[in-house]
Order: C-alpha cells, then structure tokens, then sequence
C-alpha cells in the first residue's frame, strides 16, 4: 500500500492510467480497514469476480485440472507478534502461510493467508469452495476432472469435499508413513483405497 500511494501521489496521470477514483481514502484508513472481516469479504469478491471473468474468457477447458499449494512467508519472531511458529516442508519456520487453488492456466480461483501454525489440510476447505464459487459464478455449473495437490492435504476430508463441490478426482500423493515398518508400496495402497472411497485407484 505504501508504493501504491507513493506512485499515486508522485506520478503524473496514474489514476487515470489504471481507472482509478479521483478520491481515495488516507494511507492510515485503509490501514485501519485493512484489519476488519469486511476488508478481508471485499478482496475475496474481487478476487472472484476476476476469476470469473477471466474463466468465461478461456472456456470451460480451462477449469478441467485445479491445482493447490501452499507457499510459507517468512517473518522475524522480534518484530512480528501476529505471526506463529510452524512446519513446512523443510521444517520449523516462523511466519505466515499463502494457499492458491489455480486452473490449469494459471487463474487464481482461491486464495487464504494464515499463520504458519495452519497446515495444507486445514486449508483445503476454504480453497476448494472459493474455487467452486468463481467457476459457478463463470459458467453456472461446476465441472472440473481433476485436482492436484502435494502430499500435505492428503486426508479423507480432502477427497470427499473435492468430489461434492468440485465432482473433481483428488489426486494427492500419501503422506509419509513415519515408521512403515517394511510395508510394500502395493500393501499401502491397497489399505488407503479400501478405507478412502473418494481417493483415486489410478
């Protein structure tokens, strides 16, 4: 925000450039919004309405194969309180986590912003229904093939929302066992599919 208001205030025509208003709230009040749910409800409107936009445009084809992550940011532990501490993949960090569900070509669909204390599972819920939203708001069905994700949003709750709100096969790799005490690939597999009746056999 602060660029934004720096380029705003000290380039020549950028509002007209980039259609924005002539009048703008203060640096400070948009600080202040920043923080309340309202904020948070309008960026998610925008950012639906830009998927949706950008859906209608590419096709139906587009929103065939979604794919999420989660990207970890982090922040300094003596200048950060808001942050937590947490995992990832290369182990213990302090800061935040940044999820995306994205179509095939690179549409952003979803997006949420936690704490590093927040894990790929705990995410997926709020992902795959901003996905599910854009995509209804697009073309008014909702019909995706496939969704990939890696190993962390591996869990019964994951296969069964992407079956009813996407009609999406999950296709996430197992997590790791930590003791599997010599268990063939074969075996494993062959338990997760027994027990999971919304994970994919192929």
């Amino acid at each position: 925000p602060r660029i934004l208001y720096g380029r705003i205030l000290g380039t020549k025509g950028f509002r007209r450039h980039y259609g924005l208003p002539n009048r703008l709230i203060s640096l400070s009040q948009y600080k202040k919004r920043l923080k309340t749910p309202l904020f948070a409800r309008a960026l998610r409107e925008v950012l639906e309405y830009s998927a949706a936009r950008a859906l209608r445009r590419l096709g139906e084809s587009e929103n065939s194969v979604l794919m999420a992550d989660l990207t970890t940011l982090r922040s300094n532990p003596r200048k950060d309180p808001k942050a937590a501490w947490g995992f990832d993949s290369k182990g213990l960090l302090y800061g935040y986590k940044l999820g995306l569900i994205i179509s095939k070509g690179g549409v952003v669909l979803g997006m949420t912003f936690m704490t590093g204390n927040w894990t790929e599972f705990r995410a997926q819920g709020s992902l795959l229904r901003q996905a599910r939203d854009s995509i209804q708001r697009a073309h008014r069905r909702v019909q995706v093939k496939e969704f990939l994700a890696d190993a962390g949003f591996d869990g019964e709750q994951t296969y069964r929302n992407s079956k009813k709100w996407l009609g999406a096969v999950a296709l996430i790799p197992p997590r790791r066992k930590i003791n599997p005490k010599g268990k063939s690939v074969q075996t494993i597999l062959t338990r997760l599919l027994f027990r999971f009746k919304f994970r994919s056999s192929s």
